[in-house]
C-alpha cells in the first residue's frame, strides 16, 4: 500500500478512472488536491486519505462506516462527499483510499480577517451560526470535527447581508489507529487546540471538542487574533491548558462586550464538563445573547479610531504686558526654561 509521502508525487495522475489529480492544494494528515472529473466535466477537490501500510479488514470497515457517515451530511454549510474508493491498479497508484468532495466557493475566515480585520458581532454570528448548523449535522451522524478554525470556514456574499458559510475539512480520524496521528497533526496550529487535545488525550474528543473551537472561532473573528498565542507552541499549548482568556476588545462598561466575555470563559473551559454540552445549547445560548443585544450587535466592539480633529485656530497675541511687569514676566520664563532643560536631563 502507498504511504502518505508517495502520495504527494501524484499530481497529473488519475484516481477512479476519472478523477485527475492537477494540484496539491493542502498537506497535513492527509493531502488534498484540486482535481478534474472527466466524467461530469466539472472540478472537484480529491483527499488522499493516509492509512497504515499493514491495516487490517477491521481497520478498512471501521474506515468505510466513518466514510459513509460523512457522505450523509447534505446540508448547505457542510463540504459535501460526492464519491469515495480506494484506488485500483489502473489508477496513478495502488491501494490509496480517497474522498471526492465539491469545490467550495469563497474565502477563507482566516483570508477575511486578514483583508478586513475583526468582524462586527453581527457578521462573527452569521459565520458561527452557519458553523454550529454544521456542527449539529455532524453530531447527529457521530462525526466530531475536532479542527475547528477559521481556516477552515469558507464565507460567500449572499443576499442582502447575509453570509453563505461551509465548514470543511473534517478528519477521517473516528478508527483508533488514526487518533494518534489526529493528535499530533493539530500540534501544527496549537493555537485552535482544545485542552483535550494538546494533552494527546484523544480518547476525550467529542461534541464539546467542538464546542471549544468554535468558542476560539467566535473570539477570533470578534478580536481580529485568537485569545491565546505566544512565542513558541510551547507556550500556546500551555495557555491552552492554564490561562482564562483574555477579555475582547472595546469598552469595558459596554454591556454586549461584558456578556460575550462570559460566553467566551464558559466555551473555553479547560474541562469539557464545564462547557455547554453540545452545539444545541451552544446556540440557544448565543441566540439569547443576540437578542438582548439587539443593535449594539451591528456596532464594532472597539470602533475604529477616527481622523483627528481638526487643530483649533490660534489665539491672537496677548497684548503687550505692561513695563512694570515685564521685569517679572522675564524672570519667570528664565526660571521654567531651567526646570525644562533639567527635566530633558533627567527623561534622557
Amino acid at each position: 500500500m502507498q504511504s502518505i509521502e508517495e502520495a504527494t508525487t501524484l499530481v497529473g495522475g488519475t484516481l477512479g478512472g476519472r478523477y485527475r489529480l492537477t494540484a496539491v492544494l493542502h498537506r497535513g494528515l492527509d493531502t488534498v488536491y484540486t482535481a478534474h472529473d472527466a466524467t461530469l466535466d466539472r472540478p472537484v477537490v480529491v483527499k488522499v486519505v493516509a492509512r497504515d501500510a499493514d491495516a487490517g479488514k477491521d481497520v478498512e470497515r471501521a474506515f468505510q462506516r466513518e466514510v459513509r457517515r460523512l457522505s450523509r451530511l447534505y446540508g448547505d454549510t457542510v463540504c459535501r462527499v460526492l464519491d469515495y474508493d480506494v484506488s485500483g491498479p489502473d489508477d496513478v497508484a495502488t491501494g490509496l483510499p480517497y474522498l471526492v468532495m465539491e469545490v467550495v466557493e469563497g474565502r477563507s475566515a482566516d483570508a477575511l480577517l486578514a483583508e478586513e480585520g475583526p468582524l462586527s458581532p453581527h457578521r462573527a454570528f452569521l459565520v458561527v451560526e452557519g458553523v454550529a448548523e454544521a456542527l449539529r449535522e455532524a453530531h447527529a451522524e457521530a462525526v466530531v470535527h475536532g479542527d475547528v478554525k477559521p481556516a477552515n470556514i469558507f464565507v460567500a456574499p449572499a443576499p442582502g447581508d447575509a453570509l453563505t458559510v461551509k465548514l470543511i475539512d473534517f478528519e477521517i480520524a473516528l478508527a483508533d489507529h488514526r487518533r494518534a496521528d489526529r493528535v499530533e497533526a493539530h500540534r501544527a496550529d496549537p493555537r485552535f487546540m482544545a485542552p483535550e487535545l494538546s494533552t494527546g488525550d484523544a480518547d476525550r474528543v467529542d461534541t464539546r471538542t467542538d464546542v471549544y473551537g468554535l468558542t476560539l472561532t467566535l473570539y477570533t473573528l470578534l478580536a481580529g487574533r485568537p485569545p491565546f498565542e505566544g512565542p513558541t507552541p510551547q507556550k500556546v499549548l500551555l495557555a491552552q491548558l492554564r490561562a482564562a482568556p483574555p477579555p475582547l476588545p472595546g469598552p469595558p462598561d459596554l454591556p454586549l462586550r461584558r456578556a460575550l466575555d462570559g460566553f467566551v470563559a464558559r466555551g473555553l473551559a479547560k474541562a469539557p464538563a464545564e462547557r455547554w454540552p453540545d452545539v444545541e445549547a451552544w446556540r440557544s445560548a448565543l441566540h439569547d445573547l443576540i437578542y438582548t443585544a439587539g443593535d449594539a450587535a451591528y456596532a464594532p466592539l472597539e470602533p475604529p479610531a477616527g481622523p483627528a480633529a481638526p487643530s483649533p485656530p490660534p489665539a491672537a497675541p496677548p497684548a503687550a504686558p505692561p513695563e512694570r511687569r515685564r521685569g517679572w514676566l522675564i524672570a519667570a520664563a528664565l526660571v521654567l526654561a531651567a526646570a525644562g532643560v533639567a527635566a530633558w536631563f533627567v527623561l534622557r
